[in-house]
């Protein structure tokens, strides 16, 4: 037993010893980056900069996005810069900090907005704000990354990273080298509402002085997201609601750990369906078709689980799930293909009562030992670009025979 006792010992020696050379391997190889933002109310634009810290000597260039309609004044404090064609080309000299301005205003259609600087807010996407960028450094490189947000005085802020010391905020994203912040963004005299639910940071972020009602939202996520986890496994950390009232665009919009909805929007349509259930999907999931023709894919989850969610939850009841199929069955009923470059209206009714035809199926073949929540843990957990093709032969292995609801014109 000493014996046994001190082999065990030295094992765990051996071991503790490994990760402290992976993590000091790793650290070898990682540089800093802090993303900076300050909100300018005068001119209702961001100035943003990149400042590379320790370890930046690994960067050898950093292609920026620099489309002149959304950014301006790059400048650098050391290193090469170069603009042409819309990109600008930094190739550092270890530290330094490039410099640029970022329009925020940006319409959707009809006069609506979906990045937008008021008087006293701002709703965005960091995204829009933050140039994209393709990065060349040595090899096994990878950043470590903040962001930080400087607004006017009185002025609060949120977005979907966790904040960490300083005033920062951390911004991992483990399947990229390069961790550029993402996702909605909000500052201004705003109210927030913050709670955890199912293991997760929710926060609900809206301007003060509108009809927003956060308690309502949060309420309606504290019975869903227990099913929602359920269903789809492993949640983000950190999930921020962006609730905008006028001129923002009056329907939702997902994106990584985050998303927004228009004030007015019902938390539960007429139809039993919910339009912020269905971003949240989104987020959790972030499947997409992997070609425009796929779209019907990622839309027909979304929606279809906006309606299990609720009655998984018990937030209706089964008769309520029944008639809310029916009507989505009645709008899609002219659909003659799914395959369109949008899913929109009727091509996404169409494929909710195909999902439901799918899940069932599922089900059946395999006796309730796989579903359809099977399939999008799959896609969630690998490939989240899915094609037809692929969604069709995933669903048959589950079923353990072909599905025969997805041998269907509709898919042609």
């Amino acid at each position: 037993m000493r014996l046994l006792a001190a082999h065990a010992t030295k094992f765990r020696g051996m071991y503790a010893l490994l990760l402290l050379l992976f993590a000091s391997t790793a650290a070898a190889k990682s540089y800093e980056v802090e993303f900076v933002l300050t909100l300018d109310p005068k001119t209702r634009d961001i100035a943003g900069e990149i400042r590379l810290g320790k370890g930046a000597e690994r960067l050898i260039a950093l292609n920026l996005d620099a489309n002149p309609e959304r950014y301006s004044q790059f400048s650098v404090s050391s290193g090469e810069l170069k603009l042409a064609d819309g990109r600008a080309i930094w190739s550092p000299e270890g530290k330094g900090v490039l410099r640029y301005r970022a329009k925020v205003d940006e319409l959707r259609g009809r006069g609506r907005y979906r990045s937008r600087f008021a008087d006293d807010w701002a709703i965005f996407r960091a995204d829009r704000v933050i140039p994209g960028v393709k990065v060349r450094s040595r090899p096994g490189s990878r950043s470590i990354s903040h962001l930080r947000v400087h607004t006017p005085a009185k002025w609060r802020q949120d977005t979907p990273y966790p904040s960490v010391a300083d005033g920062r905020y951390r911004v991992d994203i483990p399947e990229r080298r390069f961790d550029r912040p993402v996702g909605w963004m909000i500052a201004g005299r705003i109210g927030i509402r913050r709670d955890t639910v199912a293991g997760v940071e929710i926060s609900i972020a809206a301007p003060v002085g509108r009809d927003v009602r956060r308690m309502d939202v949060m309420t309606l996520l504290g019975h869903t997201m227990p099913e929602t986890k359920r269903a789809f496994g492993k949640l983000p950390e950190k999930i921020l609601l962006v609730f905008g009232p006028e001129p923002m665009w009056r329907g939702g919009l997902s994106a990584p750990h985050s998303l927004y909805l228009h004030a007015d929007r019902p938390l539960v349509s007429q139809n039993a369906t919910s339009t912020l259930l269905h971003e949240l999907v989104h987020v959790i999931t972030r499947v997409r078709g992997k070609s425009d023709r796929d779209d019907w894919i990622a839309e027909g989850l979304a929606e279809y689980y906006s309606l299990q969610l609720l009655l998984r939850s018990g937030g209706i009841t089964q008769s309520r799930y029944d008639k809310g199929i029916g009507f989505q069955q009645r709008w899609g009923k002219a659909v003659k293909s799914l395959r369109s470059k949008r899913s929109r209206g009727p091509i996404t009714a169409r494929a909710v009562v195909l999902m439901a035809a799918v899940d069932e199926e599922i089900r059946e073949l395999s006796n309730d030992e796989h579903s359809l929540d099977d399939l999008i843990r799959h896609f969630k957990n690998n490939s989240r670009e899915v094609s037809t093709k692929a969604f069709i032969a995933y669903a048959d292995r589950l079923a353990g025979a072909e599905v025969t609801a997805l041998r269907t014109p509709l898919l042609d």
